[in-house]
């Protein structure tokens, strides 16, 4: 009986932990038409004003937003990647994204009845430091009045599309053999999750840098097939890291936390 009381004790800490917090003012959670697929634009991660809207999105995704994980820091059921949701919600005014992984926690728990708990491992990594000559990525241009959506992209010396100044974005595409990134107004955190799946492992930022910048990346594609042509760039990720941006990727092995889910309902309490 005291075991019981003591496992029942932890699920309750968890879920008053999670609900801790701003709330969306109101939110409309339903399960995804059947067949209905999101299209680009359906969920940005982000607010749009005080709105975040989801079209046909798995929870798996929200959780990731929600706790500010990488992909491989979540375990739960199975269905938490395959069921999926429509969501339209607003924010309290005054709100912004600072607010939103907090918001969303609330609306799991919520409407999902959403139980959690963290754990540590031992994994390989990478340590992502500064080279001894120092970063080079440039600080943000002041942001721009006209909206970002509104503004078009530029072109380099080498004929490669880029971001222009003040607007906050960050953009991958494929060149010949290459893969090539632009950013502007992003973090290390922005860019590290945007190539979590190329990068392969989890990494431990230790740069230190905290603010916002403009830079771009460009490196070879190591899947690209026999039929693709060579890379121009010539470096593979961890060398375009250290070579463009001043930044260094060390193999090692870490402690990594992981969200396990213990308990979540399929289908969401009532609108």
């Amino acid at each position: 009986m005291a075991v019981r009381r003591f496992l029942f004790s932890i699920c309750v800490a968890a879920v008053l932990a999670a609900a801790a917090g701003p709330e969306f003012e109101v939110a409309s959670v339903k399960p995804a038409i059947p067949g209905q697929r999101p299209t680009r634009g359906d969920c940005t991660g982000t607010l749009v004003g005080l709105e975040f809207h989801c079209a046909s999105l798995p929870l798996k995704p929200l959780l990731l937003i929600a706790y500010g994980l990488w992909s491989d820091q979540l375990e739960g059921p199975a269905w938490l990647g395959s069921e999926r949701y429509s969501i339209v919600a607003r924010a309290p005014a005054g709100a912004g994204n600072a607010q939103l992984p907090a918001m969303l926690q609330n609306l799991l728990v919520e409407r999902f009845g959403m139980v959690v708990h963290w754990d540590t491992r031992e994994m390989p990594v990478y340590e992502l430091t500064v080279t001894k000559d120092g970063p080079k990525l440039k600080a943000a241009a002041t942001a721009t009045e006209t909206a970002p959506e509104t503004l078009p992209m530029t072109t380099n010396k080498d004929g490669l599309p880029e971001l222009p100044p003040g607007a906050p974005n960050l953009f991958v595409t494929r060149v010949g053999g290459d893969q090539w990134l632009t950013a502007r107004m992003e973090s290390i955190a922005s860019l590290l999750n945007t190539l979590q799946f190329q990068i392969g492992r989890h990494v431990v930022d230790k740069t230190g840098l905290t603010g916002v910048y403009d830079f771009n990346l460009r490196w070879a594609l190591t899947s690209a097939g026999a039929d693709a042509p060579p890379s121009d760039s010539g470096v593979d990720l961890t060398g375009a890291f250290e070579k463009q941006l001043g930044l260094k990727l060390t193999a090692k092995k870490g402690p990594v936390k992981f969200l396990v889910v213990d308990q979540a309902n399929k289908t969401p309490t009532e609108n």
